[in-house]
């Protein structure tokens, strides 16, 4: 499963920083529960609807939002240039854990 990390700056100047190969609405669910136990990050917002889905999220007094896009797939975004640092950081750290779980559990 390739699974990486990968950063946008849009035409606004705000940025996103993808999960590329977790791009699914479940899976969602999973980096907000990786972020919430491993990472200590608070869930201060989860809203959701048909296509998007939003957690708004404090970790480390560090306050940035992780999305769900049916078109986009899953990405923290933020509109401070100076956070995107920390969040390609824990995206990276959060990709590492997940691929350290799935090499623990083997081949299904």
């Amino acid at each position: 499963m390739d699974i990486r990390m990968a950063k946008h700056e849009n035409d606004d100047g705000s940025y996103e920083v993808y999960f590329v190969g977790l791009k699914h609405w479940d899976e969602f669910d999973m980096l907000l529960k990786f972020l919430e136990e491993d990472y200590g990050c608070e869930i201060l917002l989860n809203i959701g609807a048909v296509y998007l889905r939003k957690a708004e999220l404090l970790c480390n007094d560090t306050h940035f939002i992780l999305m769900y896009d049916d078109m986009l797939g899953n990405y923290f975004y933020t509109e401070d240039a100076t956070l995107v640092p920390f969040l390609e950081q824990l995206a990276q750290d959060v990709i590492n854990s997940i691929k350290q779980k799935l090499r623990e559990k083997g081949p299904s």
